[in-house]
């Protein structure tokens, strides 16, 4: 009931910053591969949890690239597909990510994200209006599987808000395919990438043997 109340408190919240025009995205640097595995974290207990079969196919060419975009914003867009994506795949279903580098036109780069699954799929009718605020397919959907019908709609104004696109396609009872396309600037600054800093290996006398820490937390869930 908490996690209900607090995914419809930020829905509303996202939403009424969307409608205001106050909600602005942000320009930093970030490497999208780093991105796609913190997507990724986020989402694996809900796919072990149904056994849900995920693969990722991440295009080479993207690996370790650097780019300039909001990279808050682009995994709000894409945890919200996912989690979707799972809550509507059944138990041993199967969802597959692809990420594809579409074009390059002056240091601007257009990259496909594609999010099928194999699960309920939806009508026709409601392939037209899912982008809509508190749309859902029908009564049933709502009281199996929960969500507010707001999901959708704020994915869709990220998606507009950062210049991109978004589609569905969709077979009731078969599956579902978003696919969403966005564009961001390549950092200048790939070619000098930051290297991780090389381990040091300790030995008898630099190591931490015989040393005593005391770890300090205040809320007594985290410490748990």
């Amino acid at each position: 009931a908490s996690k209900h109340l607090l995914s419809l408190i930020n829905d509303i919240l996202d939403l009424s910053k969307i409608d205001s025009g106050k909600l602005q995205t942000k320009t930093e640097k970030f490497v999208l591969k780093d991105a796609v595995d913190e997507l990724l974290a986020a989402i694996n207990a809900q796919t072990e949890e149904k056994n849900i079969d995920l693969k990722i196919s991440f295009d080479k060419r993207l690996s370790g690239l650097a780019l300039i975009g909001d990279s808050l914003r682009f995994k709000q867009i894409m945890l919200n597909i996912l989690s979707n994506a799972v809550k509507f795949t059944g138990k041993n279903g199967k969802i597959e990510f692809d990420i594809l580098r579409r074009s390059e036109v002056d240091n601007i780069l257009y990259i496909s994200f594609i999010i099928t699954d194999n699960g309920i799929g939806m009508t026709d009718e409601f392939k037209d209006i899912i982008f809509t605020p508190f749309e859902q397919q029908d009564e049933r959907i709502s009281r199996e599987y929960g969500g507010t019908g707001l999901g959708m709609s704020i994915v869709k104004s990220l998606v507009d808000l950062m210049g991109g696109s978004i589609s569905v396609d969709s077979i009731q009872g078969k599956g579902t395919q978003f696919v969403v396309v966005l564009d961001f600037k390549i950092s200048e600054r790939n070619e000098k990438r930051e290297e991780k800093p090389e381990t040091v290996e300790l030995d008898e006398n630099t190591g931490l043997k015989g040393m005593h820490f005391l770890c300090a937390e205040d809320n007594e869930l985290n410490a748990e």
